[in-house]
């Protein structure tokens, strides 16, 4: 893969788990380009100024604060320039407080403000936007053992699905049901993308990846020991040191290392060929005694959660796209991944806290 020394390439959220490898990676390029990120605030662009002063003293990145993305023309400054986007924040909550606001507008808007962006910016010829599998799953058909998803599937939820939390979906899966909100935000997020780069004036070609849940270490180091976690690891984590309590209920049972899912964005950033095309990324099933099992192997100190199994059949996931047309080759493996997101946690964990 390559860029041209002159490319540009604007990465949202940049402090997030999965976008801090996404920049990383650019960077670690033989010949890497130029990146700019997007962060909330002033205080989440200083532990990227730290890790990287090499590439910020010598011009190869930037990082400018975009407030709040759900706002028209809150990336106008952003994207000057940029020839690449790769759209990576959003938010990711099952808080039912209020759906519309605090889930599927921010989901919505954030995407169409980033792509609205890139239409009116000539520079701009690749986009991808970072979705997920849950945007693929119809929850009202059950775990479905004799299933097999690809990247053709669309879940068929709408926003009264999501708004209304007390219709009922029929045979829906009880673990899925706090999630159908995010789900539904995610489904309208992509559509919009897709409506968006489908219009007569768009000049960029987009791709959309769509993981399952990540894990995997951390970039930029956790300031917050345990406390820093995304969603993912928190799993791992509670798996691993939940001090000889049951299993916690099956969350996945589907993942991917960060590590993987960033080299699928890379790869789609620079392949033109895949323009107009999903990826589904996937690593293969995992359950909690999964976890449980790595951890009483390699983390004696550990006291990892107890209980049955709790394996069951579900759907499939055809991710031979992934690995044949986008080209990762191969995924890393459930017991690495696990491995070195708990050694970063543990040696984080282990250090001594400022008494500030």
């Amino acid at each position: 893969m390559s860029f041209l020394p002159t490319d540009l390439i604007l990465v949202t959220g940049a402090n997030g788990h999965l976008a801090q490898h996404v920049v990383d990676q650019l960077l670690a390029l033989p010949n890497p380009p130029r990146v700019r990120g997007t962060v909330r605030s002033l205080d989440k662009a200083t532990p990227i100024f730290k890790h990287y002063p090499r590439q910020v003293d010598q011009g190869l990145l930037e990082i400018v604060v975009v407030e709040d993305i759900t706002t028209p023309g809150a990336f106008d400054e952003a994207i000057k320039g940029a020839t690449h986007l790769a759209h990576v924040a959003a938010p990711i909550s099952t808080q039912q407080n209020d759906i519309e606001t605090d889930i599927l507008q921010p989901a919505i808007a954030g995407t169409t403000s980033a792509l609205e962006t890139a239409l009116h910016e000539p520079s701009v010829r690749k986009v991808v936007v970072t979705s997920t599998f849950a945007s693929c799953v119809d929850p009202s058909k059950g775990w479905r053992p004799d299933y097999t998803h690809t990247e053709a599937d669309f879940n068929p939820l709408t926003r009264e699905d999501a708004i209304n939390t007390d219709l009922s979906l029929p045979n829906c899966v009880p673990l899925l049901r706090p999630w159908v909100p995010y789900m539904v935000a995610k489904l309208l997020a992509e559509k919009a993308a897709w409506e968006i780069a489908s219009r007569p004036d768009a000049h960029f070609g987009l791709t959309v990846c769509l993981p399952t849940y990540i894990f995997g270490p951390s970039i930029l180091p956790l300031e917050k020991g345990a406390g820093s976690l995304n969603y993912s690891n928190g799993v791992i984590w509670s798996i691993a040191n939940a001090q000889g309590a049951e299993h916690m209920p099956i969350v996945g049972p589907q993942w991917a290392d960060v590590r993987d899912v960033a080299r699928a964005h890379v790869l789609a950033l620079s392949k033109k060929e895949v323009d107009g095309q999903r990826f589904l990324l996937y690593a293969g099933p995992y359950y909690n005694s999964d976890i449980a099992e790595i951890v009483k192997k390699h983390f004696p100190t550990l006291s990892p959660s107890t209980g049955p199994s709790q394996k069951f059949d579900h759907y499939r996931i055809d991710n031979s796209k992934s690995i044949n047309t986008l080209g990762l080759g191969s995924y890393i493996s459930l017991e690495q991944s696990v491995i070195d997101t708990l050694i970063q946690i543990l040696a984080q964990e282990r250090k001594p806290q400022d008494s500030n």
